[in-house]
């Protein structure tokens, strides 16, 4: 499933991308906050686009690669959590931060979540110590759940991790209802 905005073609990561992704996803800007600082080796890699390419073929969803050009400058996508959730995860090479393609490409992936997926709700998990990520999270409508429901508390990551993670959500948009309706008191032309 490719998705399109105005800016970008997002497109189910594969195998070809396994070491664009681990240049991507080892800058030590972006492992702050995704991989705790610590060093993305191959193997993880490898898991994680096995994973995302059964997903796709058993869910409908996985991670899709952003490319705004000929090359891939981050990922977006859905991934099933352990509590029965759908996350949403997004990162973005550094020299295009603050150019909003990650809220661009997450609008995407929201958009056939809730329309093509039917999903009833996706959550965000961002660490505490990554405003950036918080504000996308806000930018596209996503509530932050109280801190004692939803926040997580895990060591934190020396130059990475601030410890806290918070969990934002958004509900499916509701559909219309179709079906034998009467017309609205402002609605009514002289021949209903």
């Amino acid at each position: 499933m490719i998705l399109t905005t105005g800016r970008l073609t997002l497109r189910p990561v594969g195998t070809g991308d396994i070491e664009a992704l681990r240049e991507h996803w080892d800058h030590p800007l972006v492992r702050r906050h995704l991989f705790d600082n610590e060093p993305v080796l191959p193997a993880l890699v490898n898991r994680l686009v096995e994973e995302s390419l059964r997903d796709f073929a058993e869910r409908g969803y996985g991670l899709w690669a952003l490319v705004p050009d000929s090359a891939m400058a981050g990922v977006c996508g859905l991934r099933g959590t352990p509590d029965g959730e759908v996350e949403l995860l997004y990162s973005l090479s550094p020299g295009l931060w603050g150019q909003g393609l990650v809220t661009e490409a997450a609008t995407a992936v929201l958009e056939y979540a809730f329309a093509t997926l039917s999903l009833p709700r996706v959550i965000a998990e961002v660490d505490g110590g990554n405003a950036a990520s918080a504000r996308v999270a806000l930018r596209l409508g996503m509530t932050r759940e109280p801190a004692s429901r939803n926040s997580m508390t895990r060591e934190p990551a020396p130059g990475g991790s601030s410890g806290t993670v918070h969990r934002f959500h958004l509900t499916a948009p509701a559909k219309p209802e179709t079906g034998n309706r009467r017309p609205e008191a402002g609605n009514l032309s002289p021949e209903s």
